[in-house]
């Protein structure tokens, strides 16, 4: 359930990405995107993490949670909540795992 949340926050980022960049999306028009917009960086903290790190299972579920917690409460679905965005540690950026492609022209 929590996946599906955080899909949709994401969703709705991309999907008014344009009028977000332009400065033109008119907060209050969209609840989702309004929270999508407040969550922004926790969402990106959350799936980027440098190659060094690798969380456990329960801390990945309880960062996801600690992500979406407010739309559980707002959309009334019974689910305790006890996570919050503090649940992963945060860690400076490392190198990235994805080697150089070294493409000359």
């Amino acid at each position: 359930m929590a996946g599906q949340e955080l899909r949709r926050l994401l969703a709705a980022l991309r999907d008014k990405g344009d009028l977000i960049s332009i400065g033109a999306y008119q907060p209050g028009s969209d609840p989702t995107v309004d929270s999508a917009l407040a969550k922004r960086d926790a969402i990106e903290r959350f799936l980027q993490q440098t190659v060094d790190y690798s969380s456990t299972a329960e801390e990945a579920d309880a960062g996801l949670l600690g992500l979406v917690a407010d739309a559980f409460v707002e959309g009334g679905m019974d689910m305790p909540i006890d996570a919050s965005d503090a649940a992963l540690p945060v860690h400076a950026p490392g190198p990235s795992a994805i080697p150089p492609l070294n493409l000359s022209v």
